[in-house]
């Protein structure tokens, strides 16, 4: 548990049994490093984030996530705000404008 404490907040890697679901390595093959965004706008329409000229588009089953600690809550692309939180994203392949993962960590 100690290790996974350490992993709250960041998006990693882990191998799934196919027959069973569950995780069968101990610790994360790889943490997933992401790109955090100065600053930016939400367009919760079009699922898109503008930030430094770039707009990242929210693929088909992306996720915001909101990390308080080791307390991580689903949150949707609406509650993503720049003013309260530190925006992180995980590309959906690395170099893309397409993302995955949202990580919202409060200020």
């Amino acid at each position: 548990m100690d290790d996974a404490k350490a992993l709250v907040g960041k998006v990693v890697e882990l191998d799934i049994d196919d027959e069973t679901g569950k995780v069968v390595n101990e610790a994360a093959i790889a943490v997933i490093a992401g790109t955090t965004l100065a600053d930016g706008t939400v367009t919760v329409s079009k699922k898109e984030i503008t930030s430094g000229g770039t707009t990242y588009r929210l693929i088909s089953g992306a996720q915001v996530f909101e990390v308080d600690g080791t307390d991580v809550e689903v949150k949707s692309v609406s509650d993503i705000d720049f003013t309260d939180y530190t925006v992180t994203i995980i590309e959906d392949e690395a170099g893309t404008t397409f993302v995955k993962y949202v990580v919202l960590t409060a200020k």
